[in-house]
């Protein structure tokens, strides 16, 4: 459960791993996201992405899984819950060469878009974050909200 505690600790300073050397925010994708999204090229006529889409990463971090999407011709924006992390997330497109990308300070269940702004959303890792069962179908009625066929 998300507890204010928690989320004064979603920092820069605690972004890294840095007992094990990583000083620099991750450039890559989410492993299993590339897998589900990557369907099409080993399924033909499953495709799950369109050039031009717009995609909403719910809980972006450093924006690492957003650089799948635009190398494909998407549209991405971003949220994170604190503004820390929305900073990061900034710094880390530009040291990755994406220049001035839309990153909002936002969270599971309120998300700072209009309804149906996007044909996809992604949320890696988010939803444990939420309390319990009410604050879980609070982020899922959210997403719904904000994505174009719910």
């Amino acid at each position: 459960m998300r507890s204010e505690k928690q989320i004064k600790k979603w920092t820069t300073e605690n972004a890294m791993d840095r007992t094990s050397g990583n000083s620099t925010p991750p450039s890559y994708p989410n492993e299993v996201m590339v897998k589900i999204f990557s369907a099409g090229g080993y399924s033909s006529g499953f495709s799950l992405i369109n050039p031009g889409s717009s995609v909403l990463d719910v809980g972006c971090g450093c924006c690492n899984t957003l650089v799948y999407f635009w190398e494909r011709d998407c549209v991405g924006f971003g949220i994170d819950v604190t503004k820390d992390m929305v900073s990061l997330a900034k710094d880390n497109l530009k040291r990755l060469g994406y220049g001035d990308v839309k990153i909002e300070k936002g969270s599971n269940e309120a998300i700072p878009f209009p309804d149906r702004s996007f044909d996809i959303l992604i949320s890696v890792n988010t939803l444990h974050y939420s309390q319990g069962i009410v604050g879980i179908n609070k982020a899922l009625a959210e997403f719904s909200r904000v994505v174009t066929n719910g």
